[in-house]
Order: C-alpha cells, then structure tokens, then sequence
C-alpha cells in the first residue's frame, strides 16, 4: 500500500507518516527538504502547497508513485483575530487548507477507483480558530458528498478534526472505525 502524508516535516503529520510505516510504503511531503530528507521513507517530494506549480507536480508525484492511502495533513492558520486578517493571509490560508487537499483528492481518486481501494483521510483542527472556520466546513464537504453521493465509491474518506490532545489521547470529531485506526496514534504532549 502506497501512502502519501502531507505537512509531514513535523509535528503531526510526522508522527502520522511514522505510525504508518508499519501498513505500508509512506510518502512524505513539507516544504522543509532536511526534514524530509531524515525521514526514512519510500519517497518525498518538497513542496509549498500554496504554490500553485509545486501543487500541481505534487498532483503528478502521486499518479506517480500510485498512492492508496492519502492524508492531507498539512495545515496553516493566522494567529490573530479575524480584524487583524488581510486578503494574502486569506487566500493563502484557503490554498493551503481548502484548494490543495480538494486537488490532491482529485489527483488521488482514479487511481484508487481503478483498483476499487483507497483511503483519504483529511485532518483539521480547532486549533487555526478562526482559519478553520473560513476552510473546514469547505473540505468536509468535499470530503464526505463525494463519497456519500456516488453510487461505487472507491474511497473511503473521512473528516477528522481533533479537538484536543491530551495525555497520549486524542479526541475525534469522527466516529473511530479500523480503516483509520492507523492513523490515531500515541501522540507526544505538547
């Protein structure tokens, strides 16, 4: 199984893609290359989501390397409240949290159609108050209509937006089912 991890230079993401060395052949991608490099995967490919060319050989990255399992992890947020916002920190707060996963879903699903498997798994969080509410309600759409809306879906996807992460535990706003198990992993204290 090929799985590609997005924002997997740190944090999350990292322990997300490390966790899921154990099922299957990870891919990693980040803007930092060092980052990227020291991880020990089946392959990585730098880039800025927010940049539309690196988003679009990212798109032929994974036709590429046949991905099965994609989770767009990456995510921005503005620090600050929504008076303190201005139209560049929106837009790139759009690209890099609503267009590139829609497009990086695009890319992954007739891959996944033609071997009738695959899984996506987009992950949000509270914590980009108030980015998430200008980009999340967008993403859980794209995520959840497409699959209820088909008659043959070949992914399975699936919103998650941890509220919190406590004591190695982390609280999910979507029901747990085997298919994401992988990926709720132990996580480090903040």
């Amino acid at each position: 199984m090929n799985i590609l991890v997005t924002g997997a230079s740190k944090g999350i993401g990292r322990a997300i893609a490390e966790n899921l060395k154990a099922v299957g052949q990870v891919h990693v991608t980040g803007r930092n290359e060092e980052a990227l490099k020291s991880f020990d995967s089946a392959g990585y490919f730098v880039c800025d989501l927010a940049n539309e060319d690196e988003l679009i050989q990212l798109g032929e990255f994974i036709k590429e390397n046949s991905i099965d399992v994609l989770v767009n992890n990456a995510g921005e947020y503005i620090y600050g409240g929504i008076d303190e916002v201005n139209l560049s920190d929106l837009n790139h707060i759009i690209s890099v949290n609503l267009k590139a996963p829609i497009y990086l879903m695009n890319c992954v699903v007739p891959y996944m159609k033609s071997q009738r498997f695959g899984r996506i798994i987009n992950i949000g969080s509270i914590e980009d108050f108030p980015s998430s509410v200008s980009t999340q309600p967008g993403l859980i759409v794209f995520t959840v209509i497409p699959n209820s809306a088909s008659s043959n879906p070949a992914a399975f996807e699936r919103p998650i937006s941890p509220a919190f992460v406590e004591e190695y535990k982390l609280a999910c706003a979507s029901p747990i089912t085997p298919e994401i198990e992988p990926i709720l992993i132990i996580l480090p204290n903040r």
